[in-house]
């Protein structure tokens, strides 16, 4: 973008009778083909589609231009480049978000979790992190009006398989590793969690996984899910709820904690 004003300025003076520099023109050419080179795997590979498109239009009309007209080619640049880095600082913006949040996932799983559920629940609605009560020791609990559901989160990449009901599961990254399964191990929790809200029908226990490839576990029906699909699978649940219900179960929560 420097560059590109740089040469505009040079613009102005011949356009005040002063001689317009061939090396700047040169050199902001030279820029703007390094950064669409540069950052071409970025674009492609970007979640904003339609940005990604205007902008490799653009760089196939610049290719074209500099292959037939010099001052066309110039024209063209002058006249589109502050669009043109506007694309690109979108989807930089876009790349930097989606990179922060697979730091994230991979840094504080549990803290992705949460920060997952507080972008979908209703304001109403309440999330705790590394909730520790009564011998219950759950990672993220979330009470909505849909019940109370007890979320257990796997932080490992590569794929993990099991039968939803025996105590240990498998999990393939470089090698294979014995995994317990978070769901027999804390399986007095419901009950748990049950007595100290004084709700025992409407209870889940989820086992959300924050960076797994591939999920195959026998009898899962919606148990064991990847963190991408956790919206979707709280959506099919219905609202058993009331405002005020919801409320006196936070109250009972809280109040065990501090006991």
């Amino acid at each position: 973008k420097n560059f590109i004003e740089k040469y505009l300025n040079n613009r102005k003076k011949e356009d005040d009778g002063g001689k317009v520099s061939e090396k700047i023109i040169e050199e902001v050419n030279h820029k703007f083909a390094d950064l669409i080179h540069e950052n071409e795997d970025m674009i492609e590979s970007s979640s904003k589609k339609e940005e990604a498109e205007l902008f490799l239009e653009f760089k196939e009309k610049m290719i074209s231009l500099a292959r037939y007209s010099k001052k066309e080619y110039n024209l063209y640049l002058v006249k589109n480049y502050k669009y043109i880095v506007k694309i690109l600082e979108d989807i930089k913006r876009d790349k930097e978000r989606e990179e922060r949040s697979k730091n994230l996932l991979l840094s504080n799983p549990k803290q992705a979790v949460l920060q997952k559920l507080d972008s979908i629940k209703h304001i109403s609605e309440y999330t705790f992190i590394d909730v520790k009560t009564h011998k219950a020791k759950i990672d993220c609990l979330y009470i909505s009006k849909k019940g109370i559901f007890l979320f257990y989160v796997i932080g490992y990449e590569g794929t993990v398989t099991g039968e939803i009901d025996k105590e240990h599961w498998v999990n393939k990254r470089s090698e294979e590793f014995v995994l317990t399964n978070p769901l027999y191990e804390n399986r007095r929790d419901v009950e748990i969690i049950g007595d100290i809200t004084s709700e025992k029908l409407f209870v889940y226990p989820l086992v959300v996984c924050t960076m797994m490839e591939q999920i195959s576990i026998a009898g899962n029906d919606n148990k064991v899910i990847k963190i991408d699909d956790l919206e979707k699978v709280l959506e099919s649940y219905p609202e058993v709820i009331s405002s005020d219900d919801l409320v006196l179960l936070y109250n009972s929560v809280v109040n065990s904690l501090n006991e």
